[in-house]
């Protein structure tokens, strides 16, 4: 068998437990993370061991990012040489795409980005003036940062199959397996858990409708404990509203929630997602049954509503979904 070079640049928790899944300890796997700074959760997560070179980089990979560190990432890109494959994790990341453009005879791998990889068809991001803008300045530096096209899709592997997006040649079917065999049966606790969304930090609603809807929500769940765990975006010192209600836990995420239940020995009661990418990781690692409970369309801003009815049409086909 036949060395292969591999290139993983990834930003996300939840990216990396799929890098795992298909990491090969006879390649040479080169590691790139960025957004690294002393918030970042993969700091916990990443084993050097297990990598051959890890880059960390401060900033997240945006346009403006690139103008700014455009000697370093030359240098750099010089250092890696070329690769056999190379498996990002974000659809949107500029600083990604010019990874992927600088090997062309590279195989390209995109990573699932949960419910962003449902939304690639419909977005406009690579058709605005504000793109075209970028790319112009970037490619005055040398840098090509066009989105990949003809790549290798990672899917989980869901309850029903989600429309493959048009970027997609090929589809790897990532069903969790090594991550699986780490999870042994848990004793049930008298718990539910409900796991937040990044509806707040993304600019999908105001805080003020979203406390309101999981106001609504702990209240249905008064006799038992019901604990909230938050987006990583989000920090305990928003939520203020719920120090008063003894049956209800704010959590702080401090990984990714796939690892959670497995760290914490923790089998709840009930567990609801407002339709995170979660809904459908934790049910294939866990076979936990999992609801979806949603803030109402009116609840959301008007240019966002038409991207949650995609995402309400997507989880009606195998779930009982909730307005509230």
């Amino acid at each position: 068998m036949s060395i292969k070079r591999k290139l993983f640049v990834i930003i996300q928790p939840l990216q990396y437990l799929q890098a795992l899944e298909l990491l090969q300890d006879c390649d040479e796997n080169i590691l790139i993370i960025p957004w690294a700074n002393e918030n970042n959760q993969l700091h916990k997560l990443v084993d050097k061991k297990i990598w051959n070179k890890v880059f960390w980089i401060k900033y997240s990979g945006t346009a403006v990012d690139i103008v700014k560190n455009n000697k370093a990432i030359k240098q750099m890109l010089k250092e890696l040489g070329a690769f056999d494959e190379i498996l990002i994790s974000a659809y949107y990341n500029e600083f990604m795409n010019l990874i992927a453009n600088s090997n062309p005879l590279s195989n390209k791998v995109l990573l699932e980005d949960g419910n962003a990889t449902l939304l690639i068809d419909s977005s406009k991001h690579y058709k605005s003036i504000k793109f075209r803008s970028k790319y112009i300045v970037c490619k005055i530096l040398g840098f090509d940062i066009r989105p990949i096209d003809n790549a290798t899709l990672v899917t989980l592997d869901r309850k029903h199959k989600m429309a493959t997006p048009l970027i997609a040649k090929n589809i790897i079917v990532n069903d969790f397996r090594k991550l699986q065999s780490e999870v042994v049966k848990y004793d049930l606790h008298n718990s539910v858990y409900f796991i937040s969304s990044a509806f707040i930090n993304a600019g999908m609603i105001s805080r003020e409708n979203y406390i309101n809807f999981l106001l609504k929500l702990a209240k249905q769940y008064e006799q038992c404990e019901f604990k909230v765990v938050l987006h990583r975006f989000d920090k305990k010192t928003d939520f203020t509203e719920f120090n008063g209600l003894s049956h209800v836990e704010v959590i702080e995420s401090t990984g990714p929630i796939e690892l959670y239940f497995k760290d914490n020995m923790i089998k709840p009661l009930k567990v609801i997602t407002a339709g995170s990418g979660a809904t459908e990781t934790l049910e294939l690692i866990y076979g936990f049954d999992v609801n979806v409970v949603i803030p109402k369309l009116e609840c959301f801003y008007l240019k966002h509503r038409k991207n949650m009815e995609l995402l309400i049409e997507h989880f009606q086909v195998s779930h009982h979904v909730e307005l509230l």
